[in-house]
């Protein structure tokens, strides 16, 4: 899939659910606006499967903004991707990853799980996960690495959200990686869900963010002014079909930047249900995004003192058109999504 500038689909995400099994507190969930949940159906799949055995190899990975592991088909999906020679991956809180279902995944051909978890201590990892407990993680992590050991295949990936109430959950997180064979940490910030000054946002001081193989404090942080969905190739579909380009514009939302309350509205390029992910690619109007995204030629919003423009994406003081990346924290190296 080539277009102008060699333009190339390198990563797909793909959103099985838009449902979640926990309540997590701090859940970019909770600021969803007037945002259906659902399961992606089999025919939308079978549209994205005959997309991407028409192009060369690319890697997907299953997440988004719900639990991929509550959807029943995903080991069948897994096993077609995996005879397309796409390398596939998953996000998961963990809580529904039994010994039985990580031999199914890792023999249909599933390529690394992410765990996501929020601390390494009873006290941490029960705080703000509502529904989840340590022992029941550590429990499934053991039969994830049993069932690797049987399959001779599959990594494990560890994705650790910093949060005020654990940072000190960084001190057991090599130890933690090291007793379960990690084979790579993705530390990122929360996504704000509600006001923080600038003094008390954790990420003014730049803590290292991003993937790594353990934990170090001196790890070389993103660079900011630049969108790694973008300029890397990857974009999006939803559980309902529609194709967006990243995260941020993955879901209807209000965030926040530091103290303001933002409105952050949804943008999708087409839908897979009505063109194929070439046709959507390749489309004059995601094509020009792209490039705009690519130049980031975007007021610097996270240094401005503040204006209005800034809280929605619709629009910013370099008059811009919808969708304006200037505020996003993912763009500025603050957010990292495996």
């Amino acid at each position: 899939m080539r277009t102008r500038g060699h333009d190339t689909l390198q990563k797909l995400y793909i959103e099985p659910s838009s449902k979640c099994n926990l309540n997590c507190a701090m859940c970019f969930r909770n600021g969803w606006i007037g945002e259906q949940q659902g399961f992606m159906e089999d025919a939308v799949f079978d549209r994205i499967l005959a997309s991407l055995r028409a192009m060369p190899p690319v890697r997907v990975l299953f997440g988004g903004m719900g639990e991929p592991l509550l959807h029943p088909r995903l080991p069948q999906w897994i096993a077609g991707l995996h005879e397309a020679s796409c390398r596939t991956e998953l996000i998961t809180n963990g809580t529904l990853l039994d010994p039985a279902l990580s031999l199914e995944l890792l023999r249909c051909g599933l390529d690394r799980v992410w765990v996501s978890m929020e601390g390494f201590s009873r006290e941490a990892c029960g705080r703000d996960r509502r529904g989840s407990t340590l022992n029941g993680l550590t429990a499934n992590l053991e039969g994830y690495n049993r069932a690797r050991e049987r399959c001779g295949r599959g990594e494990l990936g560890i994705a650790f959200v910093m949060l005020p109430e654990n940072m000190t959950e960084l001190n057991r997180i090599n130890a933690f990686a090291d007793r379960y064979g990690a084979d790579a940490l993705n530390i990122s910030h929360a996504i704000p869900a509600g006001p923080v000054s600038r003094e008390e946002a954790l990420f003014r001081d730049r803590y290292p963010v991003g993937e790594m193989a353990r934990w170090r404090s001196d790890f070389s942080p993103p660079k900011a002014d630049y969108c790694r969905f973008v300029s890397e190739g990857n974009c999006f579909v939803r559980w309902d079909g529609d194709v967006a380009p990243c995260m941020q514009l993955l879901h209807e939302c209000s965030t926040y930047l530091f103290e303001e309350k933002r409105r952050v509205h949804r943008r999708s390029f087409g839908s897979i249900r009505h063109s194929s992910l070439r046709e959507i690619w390749e489309s004059e109007e995601y094509s020009l995004f792209r490039a705009r995204v690519k130049a980031f030629d975007f007021p610097s919003c996270i240094h401005c003192d503040g204006c209005d423009d800034r809280l929605s994406n619709m629009t910013d003081c370099a008059f811009n058109p919808f969708p304006t990346c200037g505020a996003c924290l993912w763009a500025q190296g603050i957010i990292f999504c495996p």
